[in-house]
């Protein structure tokens, strides 16, 4: 039986020859040896080895002597996917997190996050907005509804708390922007309402499983 590490460098030497790259080489050998298959940073290391002119399939390294970080390809893997911990990225360098962290900041990759963005909404979601504040504002002239009107806060808490990552990118880099969790997800609806005509103050706990407001 083949050794399958063998193998599958040969795949990478074979992809190397035909012009691909590290990233479509990787993603070719993912798709085939599934969680065998080797890791992002091994990919690129056997790639800069071709590139060099060495074409040997054959580990030149004995024993099991802690891995030097190369920023070369540190920097590749980190561009990859910016937000990877150190942690992350110290156990496929073999090395400690804040080696790690020394050669992120040597090769000018600092911590950001990236920006919330508003949700979208769509022709109808305008065009309901617009026709219930006409409403509203019809309702207000004719019976000075307002007085009667229950006011108050509420709070949405959810099931699934999207958070944003910090990411290490370069000086000037713009961080990749997170989407804000989507409404229609598990949530619980903490609400404290006030009637204003009476100034009475009442707090409601209301829960929704169906995750619709």
């Amino acid at each position: 039986m083949l050794d399958r590490k063998l193998l599958m460098r040969a795949c990478l030497w074979y992809d190397f020859k035909q012009k691909k790259s590290a990233t479509e080489s990787f993603r070719t050998l993912s798709e085939v040896f599934g969680d065998e298959a080797l890791s992002k940073t091994q990919v690129w290391q056997w790639f800069k080895r071709f590139k060099s002119g060495d074409e040997s399939l054959e580990d030149h390294d004995h024993g099991h002597q802690p891995q030097s970080v190369d920023n070369e390809i540190l920097k590749q893997v980190v561009e990859s996917d910016p937000t990877q911990t150190t942690r992350e990225l110290a156990v496929q360098f073999q090395c400690s997190h804040t080696t790690i962290e020394t050669h992120l900041h040597s090769i000018g990759k600092r911590i950001r996050y990236g920006k919330w963005v508003p949700h979208q909404l769509t022709d109808a979601n305008k065009a309901t907005r617009v026709a219930t504040a006409g409403i509203l504002l019809s309702r207000s002239k004719k019976s000075g509804f307002f007085d009667s009107i229950v006011t108050g806060d509420e709070k949405w808490i959810r099931y699934d708390n999207i958070t944003r990552k910090p990411q290490w990118l370069s000086v000037g880099e713009p961080p990749i922007p997170t989407p804000k969790p989507d409404f229609h997800g598990k949530k619980i609806l903490i609400r404290q309402s006030r009637q204003i005509s009476t100034d009475t103050s009442l707090t409601m706990w209301m829960k929704h499983f169906a995750g619709k407001e």
